[in-house]
């Protein structure tokens, strides 16, 4: 409720600087609606990536580790590729601890590297973009 109060709040104030700036109204509202499709449309997947992982390893794990610092892009098949290593079926909600465990130090180890990387390297990665 606090992120969509806050977002509104913004949007409001954002379309009231835009009116006193003299953006027409159009042009404000196509802003508006690509932004708004541009900012659901990875919610969904993240959505569906949650729901997807909570079917074997609840919801507690997907829902964190989703929201704050993983993608789905890495954490289904990280997920998928340690329980296939263990030989273990996604098929239904894993409850050998062994296992979850196994799964969370996957996903959070082979994600980790980046939260290094990318505070060490930044100026030659920005070097590089403006390259």
């Amino acid at each position: 409720m606090f992120v969509i109060a806050q977002s509104i709040f913004f949007l409001v104030r954002a379309y009231r600087r835009g009116k006193s700036l003299g953006i027409e109204t159009a042009q404000m509202k196509k802003t508006i609606v690509s932004t708004a499709v541009f900012t659901l449309a990875p919610a969904v997947s993240i959505l569906l990536g949650v729901i997807t992982l909570s079917k074997f390893l609840g919801l507690p794990l997907p829902w964190l580790r989703l929201s704050v610092i993983g993608a789905i892009t890495y954490e289904l098949p990280a997920a998928t590729s340690t329980a296939n290593a263990l030989h273990i079926s996604l098929s239904e909600t894993i409850t050998d601890p062994k296992v979850y465990t196994a799964i969370c130090w996957v996903m959070t180890l082979g994600i980790f590297p980046g939260l290094i990387w990318v505070p060490l390297f930044i100026k030659k990665i920005q070097g590089g973009l403006l390259k």
